[in-house]
């Protein structure tokens, strides 16, 4: 049996800035633009009225969406790229940013990333029982629920988000946070990046 989806509903979006825009024959057009979606949130738009016009008018509507997230009950935070790309990170270990939000504690040395790179973490007072996915697929030895089996590269990433209490069912296999990766999307131009870290001994 199928899920229907209800009218107006799209699911399985990108992380990204949407705009929308709404026709129909005898009424102006609608447009609002810019409006941001993360990992894992869920936004709803405001009614959409249309005016009875031509479609060569328009009504444009730019505004963010409120940045308090009302749909859910789940509390989480956001690394977004800007952060990855400000901060200095030891190791280029993204786990290491998750330090930022708020109930996070982390132990690890941060030397590089790899297998088990969720060690060292405790989250709302619990160490261990983390779900991690990357781009919506489970990235955890499900096994011995120690670690996950890959780290992402730094520069693949467009955001994490971790929930930590309060998530849905969906995100409910284990029972500590939930970590979300969110990967990059490019485009035909080529582009890449370098990184350079020099550490000595004498200062570490």
């Amino acid at each position: 049996m199928q899920e229907r989806m209800p009218p107006g509903r799209l699911p399985d979006l990108l992380a990204g800035m949407y705009d929308v825009k709404a026709t129909l024959q005898g009424f102006k057009t609608y447009e609002q633009k810019g409006i941001p979606l993360g990992a894992t949130e869920h936004v709803t738009l405001r009614r959409i009225e249309l005016a009875v016009g031509q479609l060569e008018e328009t009504v444009v509507v730019t505004g963010e969406s409120p940045l308090v997230q009302t749909q859910t009950a789940a509390r989480s935070g956001l690394i977004t790229r800007e952060n990855m790309e400000d901060i200095a990170l030891k190791g280029r270990d993204f786990a290491g940013l998750l330090r930022l939000l708020p109930g996070v504690v982390d132990t690890s040395n941060r030397e590089a990333p790899g297998w088990g790179s969720m060690g060292g973490l405790t989250i709302n007072g619990r160490s261990g029982g983390f779900n991690f996915a990357y781009d919506g697929v489970t990235n955890k030895d499900t096994g011995s629920n120690s670690g996950n089996w890959s780290a992402p590269a730094l520069d693949s990433i467009g955001e994490v988000r971790v929930q930590t209490a309060n998530f849905q069912a969906e995100y409910g296999r284990s029972s500590g946070a939930t970590i979300t990766v969110v990967t990059r999307s490019g485009s035909k131009s080529f582009h890449g990046s370098a990184a350079y870290y020099k550490r000595d001994d004498a200062f570490n």
